[in-house]
């Protein structure tokens, strides 16, 4: 990992981590913003990859699957900053849906890198676990208690732990393969 990309996850998870304490201190408006900073990320990721594909992936092997990521990505954030206005149950399910999918790449990640024999498998199961856990915990929290205070919490929460994980990532030492 470059110098550059160490101070990114550093500032990334800093910024994740103040966004989380703001979730705290209003969370009745927290679901608004919430919203909003997943559209921003989502609009953020996909203009992101498709530049990638313009500048560099266009002639490469697999620059079509960065393509549709891209378009997928900018699809997801014409989706999130419709429901902007509209957050109520369909909101908290789609809150839900996107973490539920993450936890379980991440997870099936961990599976795929522990059977290579890589040491950083358990840090992407407990990733992969945390955002799990915070689609159910959404889900319980809207259908059975009809909480929004609650998966508010729930997801500042998820986005304090997320943070934590950027931020010791970044003091990580990466391998470095020798060839001789």
């Amino acid at each position: 990992m470059t110098k550059i990309h160490r101070i990114w996850n550093i500032s990334s998870g800093l910024l994740i981590l103040l966004a989380a304490l703001l979730f705290f201190l209003d969370p009745d408006g927290g679901l608004r913003v919430a919203t909003s900073f997943l559209s921003l990320t989502f609009m953020c990721r996909g203009v992101g990859s498709l530049f990638y594909y313009l500048t560099m992936t266009r002639h490469m092997v697999g620059g079509r699957t960065v393509l549709y990521r891209g378009m997928i990505y900018l699809d997801l954030w014409l989706f999130t900053s419709s429901l902007i206005d509209h957050y109520d149950l369909y909101l908290m399910i789609y809150l839900a849906g996107i973490n539920a999918f993450t936890g379980l790449v991440e997870v099936l990640r961990s599976r795929e890198e522990k059977s290579v024999g890589s040491p950083g498998w358990k840090y992407r199961a407990a990733y992969g676990g945390a955002s799990l856990l915070i689609a159910v915990a959404v889900i319980v929290g809207c259908t059975r208690l009809h909480s929004i205070r609650l998966v508010v919490y729930v997801y500042a929460a998820g986005l304090v732990y997320k943070s934590f994980v950027r931020i010791a990532s970044a003091f990580r030492r990466t391998a470095i393969v020798f060839v001789q």
